[in-house]
């Protein structure tokens, strides 16, 4: 192995609480200072990281930044939280890349980062489930929680809702921090394997039911003749229950 202690440290910068590398100089124009680095192998599991030419994988460059010499055998390593690569980005690594206009939600490109995208370049590719991802420093993240860091300088410690839920609406005012069961009280339409087609009625012997869930209690409302008068009783309740629901669905 030719690369040493001392130039992994010349070149990054590792923190143990988060395990992650971070670029002390710039080695090329499209590599910045502070930049977190790593890239998964063919795998797509084992993080590896390019140094002067070779490539590594990260947690035994990490032994040998700590401990000045090569574990002489395997390192096994636990699996670290997602989100603390995010955590790890700055407001002004996103500042630099982006600007937004926060009226609309759109980031748009400040610099060239690689061939296929250009300064001044609309950003945000539509993921299955409807919602805008872009890619930071070759990861790929929502842009509502993108929006949200870049706007506030921190990132987000719960779930990103849209007030709205129209999922691709990033403009700051249709953002809100949020949990699961909030996420669950924005919820304006019925499951796709509902029998009714109607939030919160399901069909009961000859007529319907109403319920609604509560926290994490499961209440019946009441029984109803027809699926109109179940749906309406579902509004009215979800309207006094459910605040986190978006405006004009109740």
């Amino acid at each position: 192995m030719d690369v040493t202690q001392t130039r992994l440290r010349e070149l990054f910068s590792y923190s143990p609480e988060t395990r992650l590398f971070t670029r002390r100089v710039r080695t090329a124009w499209c590599t910045h200072v502070g930049d977190v680095i790593g890239g998964k192998g063919k795998d797509g599991k084992v993080l590896k990281i390019g140094v002067d030419g070779a490539y590594y994988t990260a947690h035994r460059l990490a032994h040998l930044y700590e401990h000045g010499e090569w574990p002489e055998r395997a390192v096994f390593i636990d699996r670290v939280p997602a989100k603390v690569a995010s955590e790890s980005m700055t407001v002004g690594r996103l500042h630099d890349l982006f600007s937004l206009d926060p009226d609309t939600g759109v980031l748009t490109q400040r610099v060239r980062v690689c061939q296929r995208v250009k300064a001044g370049d609309t950003l945000g590719c539509k993921s299955r489930k409807g919602y805008l991802q872009v890619r930071v420093d070759g990861k790929s993240y929502k842009v509502s929680r993108i929006i949200w860091m870049y706007a506030t300088g921190c990132w987000p410690t719960d779930q990103i809702d849209h007030r709205n839920g129209v999922r691709h609406d990033n403009c700051l005012a249709n953002l809100r921090e949020g949990g699961q069961t909030e996420q669950n009280q924005n919820q304006h339409v019925a499951r796709s394997d509902s029998h009714t087609k109607e939030q919160g009625v399901g069909k009961h012997g000859s007529g319907f039911r109403a319920r609604i869930v509560i926290g994490d209690e499961r209440y019946i409302i009441g029984q109803y003749a027809t699926r109109s008068e179940a749906s309406e009783a579902y509004r009215l309740v979800k309207a006094v229950y459910h605040p986190f629901a978006k405006q004009g669905t109740v």
